[in-house]
């Protein structure tokens, strides 16, 4: 169910009692269904056959507005092998993408994956915990489960929950997506945050994934063209409200130039790989930063 008020977003919900069936959450064809077989707690979760390479998605309703701050999601999961149902499915066939949105046609940002790296494997639910600070608006989640390296699994959810924290006074950027992209160029947008910024924004980029250390390139508009980038290399892209003393930065955009170069030759399709949040404020008048929320 829905707690509290739109101003802030309050969610809660555990696939108990039957609603709908799925309690407002949708799914494609042979996708999730309310599953009362060894749920994670209670009497069912939602459970989705996954085999094949096939994708399966699980879309939740709208869980209220966001206020632009911080969201802290937990829910439970497992992955058990198919037919049997007794044996817990190894990491590395595991995928799961955690994506959120402001609209149900997306575009969805991730938020985390499970994978061969994090997933826990057992018979019983893990919980996990993630945070990210979706854009002010509508807010839906969705998990979306890939069979990889010739699984026929079962994934289970459970008891999610989402609490949002107060509005922040110095709105982080996000929405970044990649396009016009060459062999050599990209240009990165992102979204308009409200209230604007006083001084506009600031972006940063490089091939080391590692927080600014220094002042980034000033900019009143919302996107930035990046020229002489070498082909076939990780680039991390950052962006920041200058909002005076407050200032924050949204990351990042990580995207190769040329992955997603090929397609766009093939599909006229550009793809956002990755994209995380955190918060970085100035420390100095060097306009150095540190980290203070993963």
């Amino acid at each position: 169910m829905i707690m509290g008020s739109y101003a802030q977003v309050s969610y809660e919900y555990g696939w108990e009692p039957t609603v709908n069936p799925l309690g407002g959450w949708t799914t494609g064809s042979s996708g999730f269904v309310r599953e009362t077989t060894t749920p994670c707690s209670g009497a069912a979760s939602a459970r989705a056959n996954t085999y094949v390479d096939n994708a399966r998605n699980l879309t939740s309703p709208l869980l209220g507005i966001s206020n632009g701050g911080v969201v802290n999601l937990t829910f439970d999961y497992k992955v058990m092998n198919w037919w049997a149902n007794t044996v817990a499915t190894a990491a590395n066939q595991v995928s799961i993408s955690v994506e959120w949105s402001n609209a149900l046609a997306g575009p969805w940002f991730p938020i985390e994956t499970v994978g061969e790296a994090n997933h826990e494997v057992s018979t019983s639910c893990a919980s996990k915990n993630f945070q990210f600070s979706p854009t002010p608006g509508n807010l839906y989640v969705r998990f979306k489960t890939v069979s990889v390296n010739g699984a026929d699994v079962y994934y289970y959810f459970d008891n999610v929950n989402l609490t949002q924290g107060p509005a922040p006074t110095c709105v982080s950027s996000s929405n970044l997506l990649a396009s016009n992209v060459t062999a050599s160029t990209a240009t990165i947008s992102w979204g308009a945050v409200n209230p604007a910024p006083a001084n506009g924004y600031q972006f940063y980029y490089s091939d080391v994934n590692a927080a600014p250390s220094v002042s980034g390139t000033p900019t009143t508009n919302l996107s930035a063209n990046l020229t002489l980038l070498n082909p076939n290399t990780n680039y991390y892209f950052w962006v920041r409200s200058m909002c005076g003393t407050d200032q924050v930065y949204g990351r990042d955009q990580s995207y190769s130039v040329l992955y997603v170069f090929l397609l766009e030759i093939s599909s006229k399709t550009l793809l956002a790989l990755h994209q995380e949040q955190e918060l970085y404020q100035v420390v100095g008048p060097e306009q150095l930063f540190r980290q203070i929320l993963r």
